[in-house]
């Protein structure tokens, strides 16, 4: 057999055999390097908490799991999408929880008004957190530079809504809102907490803060 060709199929040999060694190095290290965030924020998560993880779309958080299954639907904008997460158990906690992700280039059109006029809206991005006006940040519950909560009343209901800046890039969100929503019969102070479990109290409002910050990339 010719010296060269023998040489030639060692050296062809070696080198796939190089190749097979970096795809496992790195499909390992990716594989090492994934479980590890993903343990991360388990290892955080609270005495009956669940965390929902979606690799499709590379983001995560943690969930009190009374509140049932997290659902997730995605819509599509006249330029972008918006991705929304609903819990299963909310409406039989006469509750309504969710949590919204808009991309930064979502635009939508809205042609259903009295009028026939069209509202176009935009997605929810940092620049609508940081954009907040001077006068309406006196009537925000809580305000700082990268989020802000409010909460809101009126009869039969309570609310609170938590607007975060946050990083998706698989998705393109770099804002996220929560709305969290009680059916209530007690008369409860709009943006204050209140001690009637029946409204926006501590325990509600340290919950779903907790929800809505640990929402993160993959």
């Amino acid at each position: 057999m010719d010296v060269n060709h023998v040489q030639k199929s060692n050296l062809v040999k070696i080198s796939l055999a190089v190749v097979a060694l970096l795809v496992v190095i790195s499909a390992g290290w990716y594989l090492s390097h994934s479980s590890s965030k993903k343990s991360a924020l388990t290892s955080n998560t609270p005495v009956g908490w669940a965390t929902y993880t979606n690799d499709n779309y590379g983001f995560q958080f943690i969930y009190p799991t009374f509140w049932g299954s997290p659902q997730l639907n995605v819509a599509t904008g006249q330029t972008g999408k918006s991705y929304s997460v609903v819990f299963t158990q909310a409406a039989q906690l006469k509750q309504k929880i969710s949590i919204h992700l808009e991309s930064e280039d979502l635009t939508t059109k809205n042609c259903g008004g009295p009028s026939g006029e069209c509202v176009v809206a935009y997605g929810l991005t940092k620049k609508n957190i940081e954009s907040v006006p001077a006068g309406d940040k006196a009537s925000l519950f809580k305000y700082d530079s990268n989020s802000y909560s409010l909460i809101l009343s009126k009869p039969g209901l309570a609310s609170i809504n938590v607007y975060r800046e946050i990083s998706l890039p698989k998705i393109k969100v770099s804002a996220a809102s929560m709305i969290y929503e009680i059916n209530t019969t007690s008369s409860c102070p709009r943006n204050q907490l209140s001690q009637d479990k029946g409204c926006i109290n501590e325990s509600t409002y340290q919950t779903v803060n907790k929800v809505a910050e640990s929402i993160k990339t993959l």
